[in-house]
């Protein structure tokens, strides 16, 4: 183990015979890095240390495969929230000073009802309520707790409920719908439309 201050960090890795954090130590040694960079070399010591701790966690492929879909299809549908909201009032985002899916839902419908009927305020509307509802469906699925099920597999556990693949792809196709939904708005309402 190597200290720098008050960390202590591998200095060695035996399984490949090389220093880790040599080039780290070189030049802390000779007053050419940091503490900043000394603290950031020796995460990255660590983090090399448990390499493949990620496989440890009892969670089949197929079950994270559907969670991460319907997180990263949330995360589509709220940038396009967040571009529907910049495209009706610039600087409109920016300006929240908690920019949680809940406050984007908000401003959204917000500035949806600001829109003349022309502008394709109905549709905005109906995407953002849509949008709205799905905050509390992505939060619940986000701040369930990990847990295992009568055959021992892990899943996520929400109000004595669990998350089942099947669920979370339903939400993910819900997630993904609104996202397309509010992307043709854009299309259809954008600069030049």
């Amino acid at each position: 183990m190597l200290l720098i201050g008050s960390l202590m960090i591998p200095a060695r890795d035996d399984r490949a015979g090389k220093w880790e954090n040599g080039a780290a130590r070189q030049a802390f040694r000779h007053g050419r890095q940091s503490r900043a960079g000394i603290e950031t070399a020796a995460a990255h010591a660590r983090a090399a240390a448990v390499k493949n701790d990620r496989l440890k966690i009892l969670v089949e492929h197929a079950y994270a495969s559907a969670l991460g879909l319907a997180v990263y299809a949330f995360a589509g549908a709220e940038w396009n929230a967040i571009r529907c909201c910049e495209r009706i009032r610039p600087g409109s985002v920016d300006a929240l000073m908690d920019r949680t899916a809940g406050r984007v839902a908000d401003t959204l419908a917000s500035l949806g009802g600001t829109l003349p009927d022309t502008a394709g305020r109905n549709e905005l509307e109906e995407a953002a309520a849509d949008f709205r509802a799905y905050v509390s469906t992505r939060n619940n699925l986000l701040h369930a707790k990990p847990g295992v099920d009568a055959e021992g597999r892990g899943r996520l556990l929400r109000d004595g409920d669990q998350w089942t693949i099947g669920e979370m792809e339903r939400v993910a196709d819900a997630f993904s719908a609104c996202g397309l939904r509010l992307a043709a708005w854009l299309d259809r309402h954008g600069p030049g439309a």
